[in-house]
């Protein structure tokens, strides 16, 4: 990008226990519990951008409506009977506390994604899976951006969430989305004379998270703190034992991702400590 356009970059270095320290931060802006470090770090991205602009441009929703997730091109996940980002649902259960299991969760998800898929009448699976994230997984994304930009005193502009686009998008043949046998194929396409060819056929690249032990061993140290205060709230949602065994496994015993491609391990730990910081800043009580 440097060689083909005249564009300043520079370079964010964030500590981790920064990342640590404003996961509180991040939960406030939320008003309830985020990603984990993706949101804290964004947070911090987001302080540093707000130095010198204060508007800004972000390539959100363009894997919601372009199919840049697996599930839009793996038969085992678009087949299950439930939201096709919620993998291992029952190893995900086995977490929670027995009074939480009684109450059918599997049932209630099941129910949730069928009455999803009701309310726009069709079996086209493109279209289906259009729908679902963008009702649903583009949701949660939007209100990442959204809430940890404004805390930061900054507007972010995401031209890919426009409604001509999407109407264009639900409409057009599935395999437009991996042409030339790519991930978001037709927006590749698209760009094709705009982009340096190495970035154009480049492979998808996550949002980074961070896989510092540094970080590990600092997260391990806030939950194991929490959990030894009565009053957290994750005694009552999720089995104390699990708990531990997370957190002394170094994250190992719970090994697929909580939700959707993300969180597992440290980025678990974390959430599971934003669960505690929420119950304790806004004092949710809750009656089981």
């Amino acid at each position: 990008m440097l060689e083909m356009y005249p564009t300043m970059h520079h370079q964010v270095i964030l500590k981790q226990k920064d990342l640590i320290n404003s996961l509180k931060e991040s939960l406030i802006a939320r008003d309830m519990p985020g990603m984990a470090d993706i949101d804290s770090s964004f947070l911090l991205f987001s302080k540093e951008i707000s130095k010198t602009h204060k508007v800004c441009l972000s390539g959100e929703c363009a894997d919601e409506i372009f199919g840049g997730y697996p599930w839009f091109y793996k038969e085992e996940l678009y087949n299950q009977p439930y939201f096709p980002w919620m993998r291992e649902i029952d190893q995900k259960i086995d977490l929670f506390h027995e009074k939480i299991k009684a109450w059918d969760i599997k049932s209630y998800i099941i129910n949730a994604y069928q009455q999803s898929l009701s309310e726009i009448n069709t079996t086209d699976k493109k279209k289906q899976l259009i729908y679902l994230n963008t009702q649903w997984f583009m949701q949660t994304l939007l209100t990442r951006t959204d809430s940890q930009t404004m805390r930061s005193s900054i507007e972010v502009r995401v031209p890919f969430a426009n409604t001509q686009l999407l109407q264009y998008l639900y409409n057009m043949p599935y395999d437009y989305m991996f042409y030339n046998n790519e991930e978001k194929g037709i927006l590749r396409e698209a760009f094709k004379d705009v982009l340096p060819q190495s970035i154009i056929h480049r492979k998808k690249n996550p949002y980074p998270k961070t896989h510092s032990p540094l970080y590990l061993q600092l997260i391990e140290k806030k939950l194991e703190e929490s959990i030894n205060d009565s009053s957290n709230m994750l005694l009552q949602l999720f089995d104390k034992e699990k708990l531990l065994l997370l957190i002394h496994s170094h994250g190992q015993s719970f090994n697929v991702p909580w939700f959707g491609q993300l969180m597992m391990g440290p980025q678990l730990m974390a959430y599971f400590y934003q669960i505690y910081l929420w119950g304790t800043i806004y004092h949710i009580q809750l009656e089981l």
